[in-house]
């Protein structure tokens, strides 16, 4: 958020994705859909969860629930946090950290900031497989 005038400048940059992804966009597929478990069987595709499809003797289809490929090892990562203030080093936002003033208002929240200078700091976050909750591709 920025408070116009004030000096405060807060930037997040936070990345989603998926580890294992089942599929991917191939506009010459039926449904635009490839499958990254039948690039494991080409030279377009290697790794550890291709050797994994390979050991079980036969071509993994892309909805086997032996292939590595489900689509449900999740990582979220907060990114990159960025905190510069050469204003105020107290600000009041709503419960959301939105509508950020330099002055109270109804329901406001009290925010403190120090510093007068860019502090740039990466911030690493973290992985959860929900196969161990029944997910499986497609999802």
């Amino acid at each position: 958020f920025q408070v116009t005038g004030s000096g405060l400048n807060f930037r997040l940059a936070p990345l989603f994705y998926v580890v294992n992804p089942s599929r991917y966009y191939d506009p010459t597929k039926p449904n635009n859909l490839g499958r990254i478990v039948d690039l494991c069987y080409t030279d377009l595709a290697g790794g550890d969860y291709c050797n994994q499809a390979r050991q079980a003797g036969q071509n993994l289809a892309w909805d086997d629930p032996r292939s590595p490929f489900k689509g449900t090892l999740r990582e979220f990562r907060p990114g990159t946090f960025q905190v510069q203030n050469s204003g105020p080093t107290t600000v009041y936002t709503d419960v959301y950290g939105r509508n950020a003033s330099s002055t109270p208002f109804a329901g406001s929240i009290q925010q403190y900031f120090s510093g007068n200078q860019s502090s740039t700091m990466y911030v690493r976050g973290a992985t959860r497989d929900w196969a161990a909750n029944g997910v499986h591709a497609p999802n």
